[in-house]
């Protein structure tokens, strides 16, 4: 419902400029930007010039900017019509694309964010996309525009649709279409169009479910829809922060104090989502471990990184984004307090009665916890804890305290109790019980002093209380180890199963060097394998230059290191001395910056046709993003000239 006046045809009132008011603003549909309010209000008045009226309604920035945020709100404020229920915060929570952002700013930005809007320009905008190219043309979803002139009698644009990295409407799982309205920085405000005069009706595309990319591409919209319709999330950049910190340590990503695992993580992560997924969201990650767009949102930085990067870190790990935001944010390599005392001869063995844990980083960046009893018994194990089981295991002992050395003088000085039973009782080796009686300066060998500890020996005999897995049982679950990974090498088994690995190799080194798989030793003495790979390799260089060509979307250059990631391998270039053919192939592949532009000329071109536009020279130059030092290349020139051809009067 609108406000309506007696005289809708006059936009503005008869008061002195001083102090004029508007006679009518449109209200807002659900989830509609402020740019398409603005463009019905020019509608409903029946404006011709919309770039007068933005002059007098003091909006500043461009139609993309315009379409995701808002502009000198303050202002609108002041001229809107009487008994109009609009509001600054209700405009930047309901018509822009604010709420998307702010919880993954910091409380500064999200503060001068809202203060932009409310007195600014809407550029700010610009520095919230970062790296990610903003899509040409305003998007809308065929099934939306048919509900929106059922229900509101009108068609209008929806936020939710106009997001980077969004593709497909959340609501009716379908792929969204391209108006004909563009959008870039080059165009300016009297190009606006409204969604009623843009939108036209097109065949539906439903999403294919089946498909691990259309998963994703759904899962993307429903989440920034979830975002959208929060108004009461507070920024929380560096508690995001914390919250990656705490998942990819419990994943083994990271190191105990954060450091992370850069290897593993980007290839964990290039294993869940398919190369060509992330190519058409723009977030590949290519061949550097020093700066992609992963590493950039994970580590701390002043740097804003667009919600699309988090949203697909957050996918990553497991988690929506409504549950990622209640994650705690805590480290807890072994969990909750109470811990079990360890010490066999405690009263309160295997009892939940240790309160505190002292947590440091080992030497493999691993997080080490030490659990001390009231009983003096010290233990430590390396986390985190995978189930309940661990917190009844420990790696070392650091200290046995009062009650167990007690025990074990007791027992030294009763000759009836063997080393074997002081042993199974204490739950240790031999070993240690004679290396602790050495500590304790016990006599030796040892004597019978006549102390009766009758009940002491019975207990020890009788006792069926938990004990540390045995070498017997380390090597049993080696060998299934072995049986149910065959083809893990050494590094690849110490990487997963460090833990049976360590022991093995600090308690039963000689049995596990033989139950350890054979080294593979690499044969480069074959010149066939090499003449093989080359052949293959030329053939599959060339089909993926042809790919990269023929690639949907704006075109990409094709390099060498574009040829490498497309082939599937980053280290293409490190052999390819022994390569001929693969080299020759790359070599005639790789495209140079000239026909690269040129390429682009004729791709602007046929989207100008296919969206029945007449594009004069500079639109084709700058749809095809020629730079004025590269616009003076001849052919560059000839090849705009050809493309205009089909667009002459002749010719159409």
């Amino acid at each position: 419902m609108s406000f309506q006046t007696s005289n809708k045809n006059t936009l503005v009132s008869s008061l002195a400029p001083s102090s004029f008011k508007l006679s009518y603003f449109p209200n807002s549909y659900p989830g509609e930007t402020f740019h398409s309010i603005i463009c019905r209000l020019f509608d409903h008045m029946n404006f011709p010039n919309p770039r007068i009226n933005f002059s007098l309604l003091k909006l500043k920035g461009s139609l993309g900017n315009l379409s995701c945020l808002a502009s000198n709100l303050e202002y609108l404020m002041t001229i809107l019509p009487l008994g109009h229920h609009y509001t600054e915060d209700r405009i930047i929570n309901q018509n822009t694309l604010a709420p998307f952002y702010i919880p993954f700013l910091s409380e500064s930005r999200a503060k001068n964010l809202k203060q932009v809007l409310i007195k600014g320009t809407s550029a700010a905008v610009n520095s919230l996309n970062g790296r990610i190219r903003r899509s040409d043309f305003l998007q809308f979803c065929p099934l939306c525009a048919e509900g929106d002139v059922k229900i509101y009698g009108e068609k209008y644009w929806h936020r939710e649709h106009q997001i980077i990295g969004v593709r497909v409407c959340a609501n009716h799982h379908v792929f969204l279409e391209n108006s004909f309205v563009q959008m870039r920085s080059y165009y300016q405000l009297d190009k606006v169009c409204s969604a009623e005069q843009a939108i036209r009706i097109t065949q539906v595309r439903p999403i294919d479910q089946s498909k691990f990319s259309h998963q994703i591409f759904l899962k993307i919209a429903q989440n920034v829809n979830w975002l959208l319709n929060q108004h009461d999330v507070e920024p929380t950049s560096e508690l995001v922060q914390r919250r990656y910190q705490s998942l990819l340590f419990n994943e083994g990503l990271t190191t105990y104090l954060g450091k992370l695992r850069v290897k593993k993580l980007l290839e964990a992560i290039q294993d869940y989502y398919p190369g060509q997924l992330l190519k058409s969201l723009q977030c590949e990650i290519g061949e550097s471990t020093h700066s992609n767009w992963v590493l950039r949102t994970l580590r701390p930085s002043s740097a804003f990184q667009n919600p699309l990067y988090h949203l697909l870190i957050i996918f990553f790990l497991g988690y929506n984004i409504s549950d990622f935001l209640q994650v705690s944010a805590e480290i807890k390599p072994f969990g909750n307090s109470p811990w079990p005392c360890l010490n066999p001869a405690c009263q309160h063995f295997l009892k939940q009665v240790i309160q505190k844990c002292q947590v440091v980083q080992n030497t493999y960046g691993n997080a080490k916890g030490i659990f001390c009893c009231n009983c003096g018994f010290t233990y430590s194990r390396v986390g985190p804890d995978r189930s309940e089981e661990d917190r009844f295991r420990f790696i070392s002992v650091e200290e046995y305290g009062r009650v167990w050395d007690s025990s074990l003088q007791n027992m030294w000085r009763n000759s009836e109790i063997t080393l074997k039973e002081m042993a199974d009782f204490l739950k240790v080796d031999s070993q240690t019980i004679k290396r602790q009686a050495t500590r304790l300066e016990l006599d030796f060998p040892r004597q019978s002093k006549g102390v009766e500890v009758l009940e002491l020996s019975t207990s020890i005999k009788s006792s069926k209380v938990f004990s540390p897995p045995s070498a017997q049982e380390y090597r049993s679950e080696w060998l299934t180890i072995r049986e149910l990974n065959p083809d893990l090498g050494r590094t690849a088994l110490l990487q997963q199963f460090g833990r049976v690995y360590s022991w093995l190799y600090k308690h039963d080194k000689e049995w596990l060097n033989e139950h350890l798989p054979i080294v593979k030793k690499r044969d480069f003495s074959s010149s066939s394998n090499w003449n093989e790979k080359d052949a293959a390799l030329k053939i599959s260089i060339e089909e993926a230059a042809k790919r990269l060509k023929d690639s949907i979307g704006r075109p990409i250059r094709v390099t060498a290191r574009a040829i490498s990631i497309e082939v599937g391998n980053t280290r293409l270039r490190q052999n390819i001395q022994r390569l001929p053919l693969a080299n020759q192939a790359l070599v005639s592949s790789v495209e140079s910056r000239e026909d690269f532009f040129i390429r682009r000329v004729y791709w602007a071109s046929d989207c100008f046709r296919q969206e029945v536009i007449h594009p004069t020279y500079r639109q084709i130059a700058c749809r095809a993003g020629i730079r004025p030092h590269t616009e003076t290349l001849e052919s560059v020139q000839k090849a705009i000239t050809v493309a205009l051809q089909p667009f002459t009067p002749q010719n159409i």
